[in-house]
């Protein structure tokens, strides 16, 4: 059930031509909604990989927590947010706007946040 209530929330990043992730800190998938031709697996480790990356950095830097991290590739440009307990993820092609994709992420981390909390307050789901 909250993977189906994340799904839907990914949707919202459809309407801008992005495709979407939530991941665990330690890079596995809760839910995906990316094309059939990313391997989801493969791109939540390495998301997740960067963001912790980038955090130890910063806080060896004192440059403060990232807020988003990016990869721009020739054929795609990955934004990835914490949202709390997990990462957040929005695949564009190359050329994105990053501020847009950023604001997008913004809104969506929140309601992903709220549903991941919601989610450890009142336990396991039945059938878990």
């Amino acid at each position: 059930m909250k993977q189906k209530k994340l799904g839907r929330i990914l949707e919202t990043l459809k309407e801008y031509e992005l495709g979407g992730m939530v991941l665990t800190k330690d890079g596995l998938v809760v839910v995906s909604q990316l094309p059939e031709d990313v391997n989801s697996e493969i791109l939540a480790a390495m998301a997740a990989a960067v963001v912790a990356t980038s955090s130890n950095v910063s806080s060896h830097t004192g440059l403060g927590e990232p807020e988003y991290t990016v990869i721009s590739t020739e054929k795609a440009t990955v934004v990835s947010k914490d949202a709390g307990k997990v990462i957040l993820a929005a695949v564009g092609g190359p050329r994105v706007e990053i501020e847009k994709v950023k604001e997008i992420l913004d809104s969506v981390a929140e309601e992903v946040r709220r549903e991941i909390e919601d989610g450890f307050r009142e336990g396991p789901e039945e059938g878990s």
